[in-house]
C-alpha cells in the first residue's frame, strides 16, 4: 500500500487490490479495503454505510470523510477532515481507427488520422 500525506488529506493507493482478499469482490472487497485504510488511521470497528447512490461513508462523528475509486489494478482512497473526492482511471491504449469508424463521420475520422 502506498500512502501519501498532503496537509489535511491522505491518499492511499493499493496495487493489485483484488489479490488482497482472494474470494472477495464487489462491495465486500471495497468495504474490506476501506476497513484496512481506516485502521491505518486508528479507526476500527466502524459501520460502513452507503448513500442511495452506493457511495460508502461512515458516521460523521469520526470527523473524517473519504472517497474511493478503482480501475484496472488500482484501488485508491482519499481521506480528509472535510468532504473529499477522488477518481482513478487506468490508462489504456485506444484503437483510434476503430473509435473513429464507430463514433465519427468519414470526414471527422479523416481529421483524426
Amino acid at each position: 500500500m502506498f500512502r501519501h500525506f498532503d496537509n489535511d488529506m491522505e491518499l492511499f493507493i493499493i496495487e493489485d487490490f483484488r489479490d488482497t482478499y482472494p474470494g472477495s469482490k464487489g462491495r465486500k472487497l471495497t468495504e474490506l479495503l476501506i476497513r484496512d485504510i481506516l485502521s491505518e488511521k486508528g479507526i476500527n470497528d466502524v459501520v460502513i454505510m452507503r448513500t442511495e447512490k452506493g457511495k460508502p461513508y461512515i458516521d460523521e462523528s469520526f470527523g473524517i470523510s473519504f472517497s474511493v475509486s478503482h480501475s484496472g489494478r488500482y484501488f485508491v482512497c482519499l481521506v480528509g477532515d472535510a468532504p473529499v473526492g477522488v477518481d482513478v482511471q487506468e490508462e489504456n491504449r485506444a484503437n483510434i481507427d476503430a473509435v473513429s469508424r464507430r463514433y465519427f463521420t468519414e470526414e471527422e475520422a479523416g481529421m483524426v488520422k
